[in-house]
């Protein structure tokens, strides 16, 4: 498929990594000109989620839907809540050896 509509870039949520990539790696040593972005797999879906809420809070009129976004999973969380002492790597649950 790729070879047959030959893109400039693909744009990917998620890919295996011995597939996509090296496929990319060798189309650019042979001479093609292509790219690759790799969102991840979480980032490249919560829009999705945030619309699922709104669709979710239609049928479900009585109940309150919260869209809680997964972030970034290497990088920590994107928005802290205001009780960040709850997050795993918050400072106040740190230990300190010494």
């Amino acid at each position: 498929m790729i070879q047959a509509l030959k893109p400039d870039v693909l744009i990917c949520g998620e890919v295996n990594e011995w597939e996509t990539p090296e496929y990319v790696r060798d189309a650019i040593d042979l001479g093609n000109n292509i790219g690759l972005v790799v969102t991840g797999h979480a980032p490249s879906e919560e829009a999705g989620m945030e619309y699922v809420v709104e669709w979710l809070q239609k049928l479900f009129t009585e109940q309150k839907v919260t869209f809680i976004a997964s972030g970034d999973p290497f990088g920590g969380p994107r928005n802290l809540s205001q009780d960040s002492s709850m997050l795993p790597h918050s400072p106040t649950k740190r230990r300190h050896h010494g």
